[in-house]
C-alpha cells in the first residue's frame, strides 16, 4: 500500500488543520488514495467483526471434558431385566441405586434440551484455536508495521529525489565537440540513462571532467536501480569542494532507498554541518521525515 502511513494517520484522527484539509482534497483528486483508505477501513471492519464473532460464540461452546459421562445403556437394560424377574423392596440398596439412575437419566435429558443449540468441542481445540488467532494477529500487525515503515521510506525517497540537472554542467563547458562526454550528456538530458552510462564509462579516468562524470554516473545508476553501485560512484566526490555536497545528498537518498535510514541521517548531518549549504532547509525537512 503506497500511502499506508498517511492513511493510518488520517483514520486515527492524527491529522489536524491544513494538513487534514490538504489530505482530504487529495483523496478527492486521487482515486488510488481513496481506494487504499477504503481497503484499510474494510480490513479494520473485518478484524472487528471476527473478534465480535469470537466473543459472541464463546457462550455457545462447552467442553466435553466438563460434562458428566452419559449413562451406560447396557447397565440400565440389565437393571430393567432384573426387575422383571424378581421383586425389589424399596428398602433394598439396589432399589435406591436404580432410582438414582432414573433421576440421572431425567437430568441428562434436561441437560440435552438446554445444550441442543451449543457446539461441543474439546478444550484442546479451543486452546489451539485461540493460540492460532493470537499468532495470526501478531503476524498481521508485524507485517502491517513493517510494510508501513518500508512504504514510508519509499514515499520519502519519491518526494525528495530529483536527478541532477545536466544543463548546469553543460554551461561550464567551452565548445560543442561531439566527444564522449557531450554524447553522454545528451543521452542523460533525454533520460536515456543506460546509454548515458555507457558513454560515461568509456571516458578515461584522467579526464578533466572526471568528478562531474562520477556525479552523473551515480545518478544514472540510481535511475537504473543500482543503488549500491551509485554510492560507490558518489564516494569519488568527497574531495571536490563543490560537488561533495551533492555526493552526500544523493548517497543519503540511496540509503533511504536501501532501507538504511540511520546511514542516510549520517549523510544529511554532514550537509547540515556545512556553513555554505543551500540544502539546509531541505535537509531539515527530510530529517524530520526519517
Amino acid at each position: 500500500m503506497k500511502y499506508l502511513w498517511l492513511v493510518e494517520k488520517y483514520l486515527e484522527g492524527e491529522m489536524k488543520g491544513e494538513e487534514l484539509r490538504h489530505f482530504e482534497l487529495e483523496i478527492l483528486r486521487n482515486p488510488e488514495l481513496a481506494e487504499e483508505i477504503e481497503q484499510v477501513r474494510e480490513m479494520d471492519a473485518f478484524s472487528r467483526k471476527q473478534y465480535a464473532k469470537l466473543i459472541s460464540t464463546s457462550e455457545l461452546v462447552e467442553d466435553l471434558e466438563d460434562m458428566d459421562h452419559v449413562l451406560d445403556e447396557s447397565l440400565m437394560r440389565s437393571d430393567l431385566e432384573s426387575l422383571e424377574i424378581r421383586k425389589i423392596s424399596p428398602h433394598d440398596n439396589e432399589f435406591h441405586d436404580f432410582r438414582e439412575k432414573v433421576k440421572a437419566a431425567g437430568l441428562r435429558k434436561e441437560i440435552k434440551e438446554k445444550q441442543k443449540n451449543k457446539v461441543l468441542i474439546s478444550r484442546n481445540i479451543i486452546l489451539v484455536s485461540a493460540a492460532s488467532i493470537a499468532i495470526l494477529l501478531a503476524f498481521s500487525l508485524t507485517l502491517l508495521f513493517t510494510r508501513s515503515s518500508v512504504t514510508n521510506l519509499e514515499t520519502v525517497y519519491e518526494k525528495f529525489y530529483q536527478p541532477y540537472p545536466a544543463d548546469l554542467l553543460i554551461r561550464d563547458l567551452n565548445g560543442t565537440a561531439k566527444d564522449l562526454y557531450h554524447l553522454g550528456l545528451s543521452e542523460y538530458q533525454q533520460a536515456n540513462f543506460g546509454m548515458a552510462l555507457t558513454y560515461f564509462n568509456q571516458i578515461p579516468q584522467e579526464s578533466e571532467m572526471n568528478n562531474a562524470i562520477y556525479l552523473l554516473k551515480g545518478i544514472c545508476l540510481m535511475e537504473l536501480k543500482q543503488f549500491d553501485n551509485a554510492i560507490l560512484a558518489f564516494n569519488n566526490l568527497d574531495d571536490d569542494p563543490v560537488l561533495s555536497i551533492y555526493g552526500n545528498w544523493y548517497r543519503g537518498l540511496c540509503y533511504i532507498k536501501l532501507n538504511k535510514p540511520e546511514l542516510a541521517k549520517d549523510e544529511l548531518l554532514l550537509i547540515s554541518a556545512r556553513q555554505d549549504s543551500h540544502f539546509k532547509k531541505t535537509v531539515k525537512t527530510l530529517l524530520k521525515s526519517l
